[in-house]
């Protein structure tokens, strides 16, 4: 019937049987367990109440007694006056987590608060700046016009990539740069003059001379923009 009971073993079935494990159980030990207690069939229903299963609770006292645990976390706050609670924390883990669980309301009372200051930013002198980036600014221009090869427009990111700088180059704040790149900032008209310019000088030096056609093609302009084509002719008159 596989009905044996072996008591030396956790899952014998009549250890299993009186567990609330929510599995079904077989007939046969249901009968096996009315012959164990000395009862009928008639005898268990006829029963007028249970006292089904006891719940035991267990006060445990902390290992320590709490005043002695206050006492170290006032060292603790004495110890790193300076450190956030977050600090605290980390510096004293068992104890703070200790106090924090069992007199909240103590440890908000002596717990101080503190937040830690951001460095202060450094005082910029504009006025100064200005001049040293008017300085870099009238140094990157004049490297974009020697370049050698085709042109590079004189335009404010130009400038920006020849300093090596970010977009606060053209803070407000810096006047004598922003007025110094405004005035020498390139249309595209004379942009495209100065590339017209630098194409025509580059082939006759090559070559001797230079048709229209070689220098809109120098230039990067291709063949068929008929706009630069009037331009390049006039040049070349």
């Amino acid at each position: 019937m596989q009905s044996t009971v072996d008591v030396n073993s956790e899952t014998n079935w009549l250890r299993l049987f009186v567990r609330n494990n929510m599995k079904n159980r077989s007939p046969l030990r249901h009968l096996l367990m009315l012959q164990f207690l000395d009862l009928d069939v008639a005898e268990l229903f006829d029963c007028t109440s249970t006292i089904g299963r006891i719940t035991i609770t267990t006060n445990r006292k902390p290992m320590f007694e709490l005043s002695e645990r206050k006492r170290e976390f006032l060292k603790l706050i004495h110890d790193n006056q300076e450190a956030t609670r977050a600090e605290l924390k980390e510096k004293g883990k068992g104890l703070h987590t200790w106090i924090f669980s069992h007199d909240r309301e103590w440890y908000e009372e002596v717990t101080p608060r503190i937040k830690k200051r951001k460095n202060r930013r450094e005082v910029i002198n504009w006025d100064r700046r200005d001049e040293e980036c008017l300085k870099l600014t009238e140094l990157a221009v004049e490297a974009l016009l020697s370049v050698e090869g085709k042109p590079i427009r004189i335009i404010p990111a130009n400038i920006r990539r020849a300093v090596g700088v970010k977009r606060w180059f053209l803070h407000k704040k810096l006047t004598k740069t922003r007025k110094y790149i405004e005035e020498v900032t390139e249309d595209i008209n004379s942009y495209r003059i100065r590339k017209i310019n630098w194409a025509i000088d580059d082939l006759k030096k090559r070559q001797g001379e230079a048709t229209v056609y070689q220098v809109q093609l120098h230039a990067g302009f291709g063949g068929s923009n008929k706009e630069i084509k009037k331009v390049i002719e006039e040049i070349l008159k």
